[in-house]
């Protein structure tokens, strides 16, 4: 049976069609109402968590809608990346030059305060073998031992002397015999003692051959045969003292180990290498001059390519010699000295402008170097007044910085970092009885009535401890000189 809708009972009426309407429900009006009431009930109290959306009015405010925000881009980040990164490498640069700056001319002052002192160079000794001296008995090298008790010498007389130093000085006598001799087959043309083994001493002959002695016995104890031509100059490196570098008319340099009978490296040049010299601060770095007026610095583990190249002699470079880790001295027969600094040649390859050169190297400002158009930055001072413009005169440097450089007017010149003239000079003429009356930074001086013309000094060494030097001439004369330089 179909189930009857409920519907609510009408309330008893008197009658009529309206009361039957009326009855019937709640009116149109009555429902807006409730259903008007009922909206604001729910629009006055919003479910908890919900969030009502503001208003145009409210989010564009009186003066209307805002410019939306800008975001930075990626370039703008990396360029406020680089600006900061800019200005903390400027603010390194400020603080490294005031350091470096200050350590220069800290270094300056001394050096300019030792020269403007008066430095005398006087003769303590005359290492003479008789009275009459010929060019048969030039002197091409001169050396110390490792403690400065004995000197060697050798030449075209094909003969390696040994010299002890204290009989030298005090026994006044006018000969002087070596404590040793050996012979040899062919004319030397360099020498150098091991700086640490005192009885090792190498040699290198015309012929190109490099001998190895034990001076104690008398005896060779290796040869290395290898070059071609003439060995011109040979270096014992001072951290390794097993290592020997050795340059050649053949246009190599080579480096030989006492333990093997062959090299251990080779360097090719394109001119004949007249002078070898190892770093005094690494064993892996040697230095040449050649006669290609340049200087070559080289790192023994990769031989393909010079380490620096300095250009700026117009003529062979006969020497060159390490002052420090970064100095090096070398001289010329173009009658100069310069002062390389290698550092700063190193960077001028890689710098575009002499200002980039200076932010790099602020102590670089300190030094004059080279001007004029071609001028190497890397060379901080050229040095004038000895002769040279033919013969290798020898040239040596001191433990303290003095550099010593013989002359073809017979004499020895002695020059300091921070000055570009001699501060002393002392002539091979003068004997050990007038010697004081030649000492102190004079003007250049004529040979004796007495000397051969064509005398020229030969070689030049400085003792490893102290202020001594020995000297030879083209004619054998070897004298021990002395600097002195008043304490301040």
């Amino acid at each position: 049976m179909p189930r009857r809708a409920w519907a609510p009972r009408a309330p008893a009426s008197t009658g009529g069609r309206a009361s039957t309407a009326g009855t019937a429900g709640p009116s149109s009006a009555s429902v807006r109402s409730t259903a008007g009431a009922s909206k604001g009930v729910r629009l006055d109290r919003e479910p908890k968590g919900h969030r009502s959306t503001p208003s145009a009015a409210t989010r564009h405010g009186p003066a209307g809608p805002t410019a939306p925000q800008t975001v930075p881009s990626d370039k703008d980040a990396q360029r406020a990346l680089a600006d900061k990164h800019r200005q903390g490498v400027v603010a390194e640069a400020a603080v490294n030059a005031t350091n470096a700056l200050g350590g220069a001319l800290n270094a300056f002052g001394k050096d300019l305060a030792q020269s403007t002192r008066k430095t005398t160079l006087r003769t303590v000794a005359d290492v003479s073998l008789g009275d009459v001296h010929s060019f048969s008995e030039m002197i091409c090298s001169t050396g110390w031992d490792r403690d400065a008790e004995y000197i060697a010498t050798a030449g075209i007389s094909k003969r390696l002397r040994i010299f002890e130093i204290k009989p030298l000085i005090n026994s006044g006598a006018a000969v002087h015999c070596p404590v040793a001799e050996m012979k040899t087959q062919s004319k030397l043309s360099s020498m150098v003692w091991n700086p640490y083994i005192k009885h090792a001493v190498a040699t290198a002959d015309y012929e190109g051959v490099l001998s190895l002695w034990d001076v104690n016995r008398g005896e060779i104890s290796n040869v290395f045969h290898e070059h071609k031509k003439r060995v011109w100059s040979t270096s014992w490196s001072k951290l390794d003292p097993t290592k020997l570098v050795s340059g050649s008319d053949d246009g190599t340099c080579r480096v030989w180990s006492i333990n093997q009978r062959e090299s251990t490296a080779v360097i090719q040049n394109r001119a004949n290498v007249c002078c070898v010299h190892f770093s005094p601060v690494n064993a892996n770095v040697v230095a040449f001059g050649s006669a290609d007026y340049s200087i070559k610095a080289y790192d023994l583990r990769h031989t393909l390519r010079p380490l620096v190249t300095l250009a700026g002699h117009n003529k062979a470079v006969s020497y060159v010699r390490w002052l420090s880790g970064d100095l090096i001295a070398s001289a010329s027969t173009d009658n100069t000295l310069k002062l390389w600094d290698v550092k700063r040649g190193i960077l001028s390859a890689m710098s575009p402008s002499p200002g980039a050169l200076a932010l790099k190297d602020p102590a670089s400002t300190l030094w004059c170097g080279d001007k004029g158009e071609g001028a190497n930055p890397a060379c901080l001072r050229t040095f004038t007044g000895h002769v040279n413009r033919k013969n290798f005169v020898g040239m040596s440097v001191s433990a303290d910085g003095h550099i010593a450089v013989g002359s073809e007017d017979n004499s020895v010149c002695v020059y300091t970092k921070a000055v570009p003239k001699p501060v002393a000079r002392q002539s091979l003429a003068v004997t050990a009885a007038f010697s004081n009356q030649g000492a102190g930074p004079v003007p250049p001086v004529a040979a004796a009535e007495s000397d051969k013309p064509g005398l020229f000094v030969s070689s030049v060494t400085w003792a490893p401890v102290g202020g001594m030097l020995v000297a030879a001439n083209s004619c054998g004369a070897v004298k021990i000189m002395e600097m002195t330089t008043p304490r301040a």
